[in-house]
């Protein structure tokens, strides 16, 4: 979705494998005088498979008049920011968990949370599914600055549980290397840049989204038209010489008769 101008941006969501970008419904640009950011926020269509983030500059110049940093969580889990100064093009497409002393990289994937009816098997909250089902992206432009302290690699704990909801949950995990890097860089956001522009995605399966009324189903077919896509008896090619002869008997007719010749 485009952000709203003059801001020269565009996010998106995209499947890993087609490179498809998702479908989205009712994009709008709400005015937050609480939060004081420029905001545009849509509906997202989820897809089967694994999918990455993506946020464009589309003016070169506005993109290196500044330095940038972009901040993406899925489901309030923030997701490693980074220095965002030479492609005007950013992108996420995994995450990574530490379990156990080790950290994996894992692709993203929309996955169903369990749901029940029984109230004390429920463990997340009304409170916290409200945080669930969004995809948030915060640009901020600023300065990054050089320290040389040795920066963690970043990680996130994903959320899990029951609930009747649906979150993102991690594909193909791999272990990477927890190496600190020896120089690292901090991010110092000018006054003017703080909250630069945010987006919303609030992915949701199409089923919820025509139960919401976001999108509408495809209607139920009517009694006549099922009867009209019925075949009916005796249709095709090879019924229409039947069906003329079928005729003929009915009127009382023949075909043709073979004229007999004398034989001198």
């Amino acid at each position: 979705m485009l952000s709203r101008d003059p801001v020269p941006l565009e996010a998106w969501v995209e499947g890993n494998v087609d490179e498809k970008r998702l479908k989205e419904y009712q994009v709008e640009h709400p005015h937050d005088r609480q939060a004081g950011v420029p905001h545009t926020t849509c509906f997202l269509e989820t897809i089967n498979e694994p999918f990455s983030i993506k946020i464009q500059f589309l003016d070169q110049k506005t993109f290196k008049a500044h330095q940038w940093f972009v901040q993406c969580s899925v489901d309030r889990q923030t997701l490693a920011g980074g220095m965002w100064v030479n492609n005007p093009a950013y992108r996420y497409s995994h995450f990574v968990e530490r379990k156990d002393g080790l950290l994996y990289q894992s692709d993203m994937k929309f996955s169903p949370l369990p749901t029940t009816d029984d109230e004390e098997n429920v463990t997340i909250d009304n409170a916290q599914l409200q945080d669930l089902g969004k995809i948030k992206i915060l640009v901020h432009f600023g300065q990054w600055v050089t320290t040389r302290s040795e920066g963690k690699a970043h990680s996130v704990s994903m959320v899990s549980g029951t609930v009747h909801e649906k979150t993102k949950k991690g594909v193909n995990p791999k272990v990477i290397a927890d190496t600190p890097s020896p120089t690292s860089y901090t991010f110092v956001v000018d006054k003017n840049g703080k909250n630069y522009y945010r987006f919303t995605f609030k992915y949701r399966p199409r089923p919820v989204l025509e139960l919401m009324g976001v999108i509408e189903g495809e209607p139920e077919p009517t009694d006549l038209e099922v009867k009209d896509q019925q075949p009916q008896v005796g249709d095709g090619p090879a019924s229409t010489a039947e069906k003329v002869k079928v005729e003929n008997e009915e009127k009382g007719e023949e075909g043709p008769k073979s004229k007999k010749h004398k034989v001198n």
